[in-house]
């Protein structure tokens, strides 16, 4: 095989790469809207990618880590019952869908700017998953839910345990779910109200 037809042949799997992922993320996209559509009093905030930042037009994307072009693979959407961004009072909360597509990027314990895929755990030790992650407001709170909330307080752990940061008013809990897991809606659905139920249980409030 000469270079060229080497080349062309890698080639051949990107496309095939690219193909592949527009039908995971498509995918994703309503797994996402099917968990979000178990909380009836949820509002779309914000989606965040969690990898890297979204890079604007102005900037020149080869002068960043090239994971900058893939947001989708690392990324939080967020849904708020509150009806103010920039304000919560006792009983709003925000739901945190987190999207996980390799674990392995997860795991790697230096700067994820520069995370090498060739330092990842092997395909087989690795996972793409969901995590189900609630912020429950006890008391009033004014800024910025995303900037002064969400950003500043570590996930909770996956284990549906109840933990209260000592720097905000607010309770969290969360789970995680194998995407391999949640093959249709109806598996999509047990999961979440599965999830909603131990969330209500362990934080005594109706999650509507």
């Amino acid at each position: 095989m000469t270079d060229k037809e080497a080349l062309s042949a890698a080639l051949g799997d990107v496309r095939r790469a690219y193909r592949l992922l527009w039908s995971y993320q498509d995918r994703l996209f309503d797994i996402v809207g099917a968990i979000a559509g178990e909380f009836e009093s949820l509002k779309f905030y914000i989606w965040h990618p969690n990898s890297a930042a979204r890079i604007d037009g102005g900037t020149d994307p080869r002068t960043r880590s090239a994971w900058f072009a893939f947001p989708m693979m690392n990324v939080s959407y967020l849904y708020r019952s509150g009806d103010d961004p920039n304000q919560a009072k006792a009983g709003d909360w925000l739901l945190d869908i987190r999207v996980v597509s390799d674990s392995g990027f997860d795991d790697v314990s230096h700067s994820p700017y520069d995370a090498d895929p060739d330092d990842f755990a092997g395909i087989e030790a690795t996972v793409s998953r969901i995590d189900l992650n609630i912020y429950l407001f006890t008391g009033e709170f004014k800024g910025n839910l995303l900037r002064d909330v969400w950003n500043r307080l570590e996930w909770p752990e996956p284990n549906g345990e109840v933990s209260e940061p000592s720097t905000h008013p607010v309770r969290t809990i969360g789970a995680s779910f194998d995407i391999a897991d949640l093959g249709d809606k109806d598996a999509v659905a047990i999961a979440t109200r599965a999830f909603k139920a131990s969330a209500v249980s362990a934080l005594g409030v109706a999650l509507a």
